[in-house]
């Protein structure tokens, strides 16, 4: 329970010590506060962040039990009749040491708060054998295929949006911001957008962009380029210009969108983007001849079975199950 006349430490007497108007009891109160251990373990975060604020004045955490020693000693060891003359000075002093220390100390601490105010929390998801979904602070979206690790702020700031693909491959749906481009950073390139999808895969030595929509800009220490909506980029180590070519097969993303776009195309290519989209699934052929028959065919959001199924029937093929085992049967294509 509060003690009559007790002053009570709160953010109003830290305001008043910032601005300088504290009285010497606010001070001795301040004094006594920190002396807390949990007070203490606030002040050693906040003594840090002053350091990173104020490198030019480093900031040390006071002898205070050092110093009220050494007041006491002179105190005592003076002669009488000029100890109680300079008393009230010495006391005055001591209140001004702790007055000058605590502005210091919550100064620092205010500016702790503030700028942990606005500090992001950096967070890394690696996916493994599974796809991951990933919503950012500002809506846009990821998924992430598997073996892939990305690194993001758990809040943008309010100057830009940027993130790190580590390695892996993943499908990025940007939410539009004039003022805040979107950058993921890989370790080849820094692929820069305000407003568009497109899948990126980054590897030790090979990094490929892929635009579905809008426009991106790819930047790396020795060439850039912009690259439109059905174009993809490769990026290589060897200082070589950034290549830019036509996509040739519109499913590299499918997998993140779960539509797929056949026209013409021959079932040994169906089957590739459908081991991509569905991994734990073991597709093949019991006669390679099969691969050369061409299947057109859209699909959005379809079984792996029904995806087959409709391919059996077109092609009049017969399949064979064992569990996630799926094997195409028949004669090929002339």
């Amino acid at each position: 329970m509060k003690k009559e006349n007790e002053i009570e430490v709160g953010d109003e007497l830290m305001a008043r010590y910032l601005s300088g108007e504290a009285t010497p009891e606010e001070a001795m109160a301040l004094h006594n506060w920190v002396k807390d251990p949990q007070n203490s373990s606030y002040f050693e975060k906040m003594a840090a962040t002053w350091e990173r604020v104020r490198p030019d004045q480093k900031f040390g955490s006071p002898d205070k039990e050092g110093a009220w020693t050494k007041l006491t000693y002179q105190m005592k060891t003076m002669p009488q009749k000029r100890k109680q003359a300079r008393v009230f000075g010495l006391k005055k002093m001591a209140f001004g040491i702790a007055a000058s220390v605590l502005v210091l100390l919550i100064s620092g601490l205010f500016v702790y708060h503030q700028m942990n105010r606005n500090t992001s929390v950096m967070l890394t998801i690696t996916t493994t054998d599974e796809f991951k979904n990933v919503t950012f602070s500002d809506s846009s979206t990821a998924k992430l295929y598997r073996n892939t690790s990305l690194s993001f702020p758990d809040k943008f700031t309010s100057t830009g949006r940027e993130i790190h693909l580590g390695w892996g491959e993943a499908f990025f749906n940007i939410a539009d911001d004039k003022y805040k481009p979107f950058t993921v950073h890989t370790e080849l390139a820094d692929i820069s957008v305000l407003g568009t999808s497109f899948n990126i895969v980054s590897e030790k030595h090979r990094v490929e962009v892929s635009v579905k929509e809008g426009r991106v800009a790819i930047s790396t220490a020795w060439d850039n380029i912009t690259l439109d909506e059905g174009f993809s980029a490769i990026v290589s180590p060897s200082n070589g210009p950034i290549i830019r070519q036509k996509i040739s097969d519109v499913n590299v993303w499918a997998y993140a969108t779960g539509r797929f776009e056949f026209k013409d195309t021959p079932v040994s290519k169906i089957i590739l983007s459908l081991k991509k989209a569905f991994p734990t699934y073991s597709l093949g052929l019991s006669d390679k001849n099969i691969g050369t028959c061409k299947v057109t065919a859209t699909f959005q959001d379809e079984s792996v079975d029904k995806i087959v199924d409709l391919i059996v029937e077109t092609l009049n093929l017969s399949v064979t199950r064992n569990g996630t085992t799926v094997i195409l049967e028949g004669k090929g294509c002339p």
